[in-house]
């Protein structure tokens, strides 16, 4: 997972921007793996997907540029219980990958998965509340919410390996986001026991559905660096 840097300039090429406005409402995703309930059940899948809301291109040099993806998460509860999930899904941690298509990314054949740096996280405390806080929000069956989210990488226009290890050629790509929904210290199956009457708490990483990124070969660069 990568830290979310907290500027607009150009953060190491290996990690991944994301930018969660306070005021903004989580969004559905569609999760491939599954919290597990107190009395054995298996929660059904919060279902995800992602909204390409607009890009930009960033000045780099004569071999590369940086390309800045603005995205909408949409959740939706799919169960017929009531979920209980963090208002910071996401934060501080989420994972992108990148492959060149479905399949590859099915099989795991990323052209971008980056190795992530956490020792730089900022101190997180455990979960006491005997119920959730305003931090959650409740979904009833079939509710939905969501979240504004950023992300950029590297496009590599020549053959020289300069920076990250993960350049991108310009074409199309098939992307994947997962969020983590429990970023707190401490076991959350014990805090789900403790809020089990409140709703079942989702704590297992979400994967969003795949989703195309466009490339392109020579886009209208725009220097970054004083936004």
């Amino acid at each position: 997972m990568s830290r979310l840097p907290n500027d607009h300039g150009f953060p190491l090429l290996t990690t991944l921007l994301i930018i969660f406005a306070c005021s903004t409402f989580l969004s559905v995703s569609d999760t491939q793996t599954k919290s597990p309930d107190t009395d054995g059940r298996d929660q059904a899948p919060i279902i995800a997907s992602v909204q390409l809301l607009g890009t930009k291109y960033c000045e780099g040099d004569a071999d590369f540029f940086m390309q800045v993806v603005r995205v909408r998460i949409l959740l939706v509860n799919s169960t017929e219980r009531r979920l209980i999930v963090s208002r910071f899904l996401g934060q501080p941690f989420q994972k992108l990958v990148i492959a060149s298509d479905a399949a590859h990314l099915a099989a795991a054949k990323y052209e971008y998965n980056p190795i992530n740096d956490l020792s730089s996280s900022p101190p997180l405390r455990p979960v006491e509340e005997a119920s959730p806080t305003d931090a959650y929000v409740f979904l009833a069956p079939r509710d939905t919410f969501h979240v504004d989210s950023s992300f950029q990488f590297e496009v590599r226009l020549t053959n020289r390996m300069v920076r990250g290890d993960w350049p991108l050629r310009p074409g199309n790509h098939v992307a994947q986001l997962e969020l983590i929904t429990w970023p707190a210290p401490g076991d959350p199956k014990e805090v789900a026991d403790r809020w089990r009457s409140f709703g079942d708490l989702v704590y297992a990483a979400i994967k969003t559905e795949p989703y195309t990124i466009n490339v392109p070969a020579h886009p209208d660069l725009e220097d970054c660096r004083k936004q």
